[in-house]
């Protein structure tokens, strides 16, 4: 979650993998109840459900998560560079990121991206610098809302 806000009373140290997913898949599960119960006060009846839940990095891994554990409440769901977790081989444990291991099986196999450019993507990504960080520094506000908005519509 880089540079990601997080709950106040949430102790990563507290919790196990699995747990920390039930955590948050609950939390966004509580928000869901929360705005239906406020549409309920102001006298607008709306359960809240059939909505479009969106996430980008791990935030799209935890809305997969919650839409295989509440579907009846998701119309669409848009995942933008999902995490993905798997469980490296023994022979990748050595390597400390994800930097060297590339660079090691070009090294290897003579396959792969350019030196210029792994080492061009680890200096963008080390810095928190990612497409969507582009995407929202370099275009206008309204440029944003719009492209979502027309998202929506075709839908």
């Amino acid at each position: 979650m880089g540079s990601s806000s997080r709950p106040e009373d949430y102790d990563y140290k507290k919790f196990t993998p699995e747990q920390s997913n039930n955590y948050f898949i609950d939390y966004i599960e509580k928000w869901r109840q929360a705005m239906c119960t406020q549409f309920l006060r102001s006298g607008e009846f709306n359960e809240f459900t059939d909505f479009y839940l969106s996430g980008h990095s791990f935030g799209a891994y935890l809305c997969g998560l919650y839409s295989l554990k509440y579907p009846q409440h998701i119309k669409k769901l848009l995942l933008c560079s999902p995490i993905g977790i798997n469980v490296r081989k023994d022979e990748d444990k050595n390597s400390k990121n994800t930097h060297e291991r590339l660079k090691r099986r070009k090294e290897e196999s003579g396959l792969g991206p350019p030196a210029w450019a792994v080492n061009f993507l680890s200096f963008l990504w080390s810095n928190k610098l990612t497409p969507f960080w582009f995407g929202r520094t370099l275009l206008p506000r309204s440029k944003n809302i719009s492209v979502i908005d027309e998202i929506i519509i075709r839908d």
